[in-house]
């Protein structure tokens, strides 16, 4: 859902601002235009979304009983304890990535 929502529209704080000067013979006009340049805080947010969506996938499909059936105990023990651990911290790195101030 994020993923279709990612604009500067939404999330201002992930991009940075242009500034665009248009000078009159009378006034001096400024835009402040959005452009696609994403911030340290806005890659870093999104690179640790993408890899928790992606180990939450591995785990989900490991928790499948007919691919539980095909891995040993041991297979099985490292997915849950060891993987499921690892996507924890990666959530909890996202929630604090999205919430630091800018």
């Amino acid at each position: 859902m994020i993923l279709i929502l990612m604009t500067p529209a939404y999330h201002s704080t992930w991009f940075h601002p242009t500034e665009i000067m248009v000078f009159n013979d009378t006034n001096q006009t400024r835009f402040i235009v959005e452009n696609g340049l994403m911030t340290a805080k806005g890659e870093l947010a999104s690179l640790l979304g993408i890899l928790t969506q992606l180990c939450m996938s591995i785990l989900a499909i490991a928790s499948v009983p007919a691919v539980g059936y095909l891995l040993n105990w041991r297979e099985w023990r490292f997915i849950q304890s060891k993987l499921g651990t690892f996507t924890l911290m990666l959530a909890i790195g996202h929630v604090i990535a999205v919430t630091l101030p800018r």
